[in-house]
């Protein structure tokens, strides 16, 4: 009886348990990410070098701001634009 008693509280608890992991499980997959966004304009005229684009790149990067693209100006294509995000 003793052993009975034993396995049913093991059962219960491990049932809870799950109930408790599924349960936080959605709860955490519906939370939304919240993002900021930043654009960069780079100018690379020929006075310009390449270099500086990096450094400022790698600043924002430093900063936790991620590129996650980049397009050019189209009256110009040598501005440069990239587009950054990151958590809030």
């Amino acid at each position: 009886m003793l052993r009975v008693k034993t396995l049913a509280g093991f059962l219960i608890v491990a049932l809870c348990l799950l109930i408790g992991v599924g349960w936080k499980r959605n709860e955490a997959s519906t939370v939304k990410p919240l993002w900021d966004y930043r654009v960069i304009e780079f100018n690379g005229s020929s006075t310009t070098p390449a270099s500086d684009a990096e450094i400022a790149l790698n600043k924002a990067g430093a900063d936790g701001w991620e590129l996650v693209g980049t397009s050019s100006s189209e009256s110009n294509p040598k501005v440069r634009y990239f587009y950054l995000k990151r958590s809030r």
